[in-house]
């Protein structure tokens, strides 16, 4: 009996081995690496392999290209596989390479700064994300954007007096408020 595999001229289906352990090749399912633009598919297309051959050394499928991820050099992150190259923040028009610091939404991959825009609340000064900072007066701020707007120096959470509708800090609320009759 001759076999014929992804369109190769036939060969005997004794000689239709593994090329990783040398076993048979069931005759319905075998897998070889992806033809390049240059090949053909022909009998000197590559090697092929059987199914517990190919998730060892070619690996389970890259979530970025498809192409096998063999386990030896991919990463899993986000439970998918991936190649290091493929391993890309998922926002449009970015496409930065994710390495050991990344976030995940919504089940894809992003930078630090995309993870951000799509989740962190915007500082009351600057309107940027804020990752690290403080929260006052019931919204976010950066550490360095909730200043005093009298001397303009930052001030903290919990450190500061609002006089008529401005964040002053202590030394600044004494110069800005006279004290009452009784003080």
């Amino acid at each position: 009996i001759s076999v014929s595999v992804s369109g190769r001229l036939p060969v005997p289906k004794s000689q239709c081995r593994c090329e990783a352990c040398d076993s048979p090749l069931d005759g319905c399912v075998a897998f070889e690496l992806a033809p390049t633009s240059m090949s053909t598919i022909s009998e000197d297309c590559g090697p092929l392999y059987c199914v517990p051959c190919r998730e060892d050394l070619l690996g389970p499928p890259c979530h970025g290209c498809g192409k096998p991820a063999p386990r030896r050099s991919a990463i899993v992150a986000a439970d998918f596989h991936w190649h290091r190259k493929c391993f890309k923040c998922a926002e449009p028009d970015c496409g930065n390479l994710l390495g050991d610091e990344y976030f995940v939404d919504e089940g894809a991959p992003y930078c630090t700064e995309h993870f951000l825009r799509r989740n962190a609340p915007l500082c009351a000064g600057c309107a940027k994300p804020v990752g690290e900072g403080l929260n006052a007066l019931g919204r976010a701020w950066h550490h360095g954007c909730l200043t005093c707007a009298a001397s303009g120096k930052p001030l903290s959470a919990g450190e500061f007096f609002l006089h008529e509708g401005r964040r002053l800090a202590p030394i600044e609320q004494e110069k800005a408020a006279a004290p009452c009759a009784e003080c």
